[in-house]
């Protein structure tokens, strides 16, 4: 029956997606686009896919590629409003105020009979021009008759205003699957799609066996660190993380390996992982041994970016994560993790992936950074992980082996009648 619904369909599947041209690359929301493509690939080969990227970079793939549409992002809620107004007077009275870049958009959204937004914890108050971008996109299609999915959701939080406007959009929405086991969609009045609690996408994405990415273990432990800069954060971080290194090299053989979650190249290149976290291996010993591939490794690699970071972090013994998707390719992997959190963001996010595995539990694996002995409840932590690290990882894989069984995936209540 869906096979037949979904017969040579148009589907736009949409994230941040794609090589911007400043160098950004979010290697999180590719990697949930990613497991998306390849779920329609295998299930509904016939449908007809296209992408809104960033840069054109997935000529490897069977979709159509399509550039961003240039939102406003000066005051984007104002012009969010501006544009669907100007939607409707063009559609209900034939009066066009609209650009041609922006009656292209619309086109785009005409042609199509679904839009799945394939993941992403973007729809917040925190990133405002994506917020409307999104929400621009959501509304149009839906005055257009067209079916609209979220799969792979972390929404809010939102202040007031947008919290306002959100009740009013995400309502128009057919399914949302939420990333976490508990609804965190109600306190925003969001009741009226068909909403689901799944795993990420990013959790059943495939590693890859690539000669080039095999780098030889050389200690008895490896560890993986993926972490990033954050508001004021960033000193605390570092300061523990490096102290923590220091510590346990001194009772393990221990090595680090160094996994980027956003890849940033010129002007923007200080926001890119691997320079932030530059900062701990520069303040280590030298006898500490820290592996990584060089970020031209990264540059000059297309869509297999996300695989790529998720087969460094099946090679790890524990994974240090502020990341969401550090977490998701560490337990999916099953390879303890332990994260970060700071804020409402991060907490929803990162507590979200941990309750799947630890429900109430998740607080062994998690160090919030607004406490104020936050290195010897890390190092507790961290040392009992590594004294049951066997213990650990079986626990992880006994987990997943059920997931493996139950219908947890990201696409699970999709509902394409």
């Amino acid at each position: 029956m869906i096979s037949f619904l979904l017969y040579n369909m148009k589907i736009l599947l949409f994230a941040n997606i794609g090589t911007a041209n400043n160098g950004f690359y979010h290697i999180g929301d590719e990697a949930m686009f990613l497991e998306t493509y390849y779920w329609y690939q295998k299930n509904h080969k016939s449908t007809n896919l296209s992408i809104f990227t960033s840069k054109k970079n997935h000529q490897n793939l069977k979709v159509t590629e399509l550039l961003n549409f240039d939102f406003n992002n000066e005051k984007p809620r104002i012009y969010f409003l501006k544009l669907i107004l100007k939607f409707l007077l063009y559609k209900f009275s034939k009066t066009n105020f609209l650009s041609k870049n922006e009656f292209e958009f619309i086109n785009i959204i005409r042609e199509q009979d679904i839009i799945h937004f394939c993941g992403g914890g973007n729809l917040t108050s925190l990133f405002k021009p994506w917020l409307f971008y999104s929400y621009s996109l959501i509304v149009i299609a839906k005055i257009l008759g067209k079916k609209i999915f979220l799969t792979s959701q972390t929404i809010g939080p939102f202040n007031f205003t947008d919290k306002v406007i959100s009740f009013f959009v995400l309502n128009l929405v057919k399914v949302i699957n939420i990333r976490e086991p508990n609804n965190s969609l109600l306190k925003y009045g969001i009741i009226l799609p068909n909403i689901g609690k799944t795993l990420d996408a990013a959790h059943s994405l495939p590693t890859i066996k690539n000669k080039n990415i095999n780098i030889a273990r050389q200690s008895k432990i490896r560890i993986g660190i993926s972490i990033h800069q954050w508001k004021n954060y960033n000193e605390i971080l570092v300061s523990n993380l490096v102290r923590l290194i220091q510590q346990i090299s001194k009772k393990y053989s221990i090595e680090i390996l160094l996994i980027p979650h956003i890849i940033a190249t010129n002007e923007f290149e200080s926001y890119g992982d691997v320079i932030y976290m530059s900062k701990i291996t520069k303040k280590l010993k030298n006898s500490i041994i820290v592996l990584g591939l060089d970020i031209n490794f990264y540059t000059q690699t297309n869509y297999e970016i996300a695989q790529i970071s998720k087969t460094l972090t099946s090679t790890c013994d524990l994974v240090f994560s502020s990341r969401y998707h550090g977490i998701v390719f560490s337990l999916s992997e099953n390879v303890p993790c332990m994260t970060f959190i700071s804020d409402e963001y991060y907490s929803q996010k990162n507590i979200g992936a941990l309750n799947f595995y630890y429900s109430e539990k998740y607080s062994d694996y998690s160090i919030n950074l607004n406490n104020k002995n936050i290195f010897n409840e890390l190092k507790n932590k961290t040392e009992r992980i590594l004294k049951n690290i066997d213990k650990e990882k079986k626990y992880i894989t006994d987990i997943n082996k059920q997931f493996s069984t139950l219908d947890n995936k990201f696409y699970k209540n999709l509902i394409f009648n």
